[in-house]
């Protein structure tokens, strides 16, 4: 989806793509004539609260992984990623504490920033290959490597698996 607001010049699209059944693959661009603080947040569960870890991932990005949970965040120069203090509502008048991940890149005119959510799967890695007409992101597991690509912009993506 694309959102633009009366009061911003940014504008921020947001494409997804559920995996297999089995992860999301979260691209997250944000454009704008002059220059931002911009911030990704994903709201957790309850049940991660205390029981979260933020880690560098060996490409360079981040793991983030609780109870059930677990996100990888591409690499990209200047973003930092960490747990911020949170919580929701699942019930009116009822407010329970759960972390926030947030990303931050600062002082810049736009962002593409490409994040993998995932349940019960366990991803081990996320590479992201940029080029002139398309961004390919590699996920791989135990079994093999998923490759979602985005040819024209923002366009729905292709997917693929490729074996171990």
């Amino acid at each position: 989806g694309r959102v633009s607001s009366p009061c911003y010049d940014a504008i921020h699209t947001r494409t997804v793509a559920l995996v297999r059944g089995a992860f999301w693959v979260v691209r997250d661009v944000v454009e704008a004539p002059s220059r931002h603080a911009y911030a990704i947040r994903w709201h957790l569960d309850p049940r991660c609260e205390g029981r979260t870890t933020v880690a560098d991932a060996r490409d360079g990005g981040v793991v983030v992984d609780g109870p059930g949970v677990r996100l990888l965040v591409e690499h990209v120069l200047g973003a930092r990623t960490s747990l911020e203090p949170g919580w929701v509502s699942p019930t009116y008048g009822e407010r329970l504490p759960a972390p926030v991940v947030v990303t931050r890149l600062d002082d810049v005119v736009s962002i593409d920033v490409v994040t993998v959510v995932a349940g019960r799967a366990a991803p081990t890695s996320l590479a992201v290959a940029r080029g002139r007409e398309a961004i390919e992101v590699h996920v791989a597991d135990a079994d093999g490597v998923d490759v979602v690509r985005w040819a024209d912009g923002l366009a729905r993506p292709e997917h693929r698996r490729a074996g171990a």
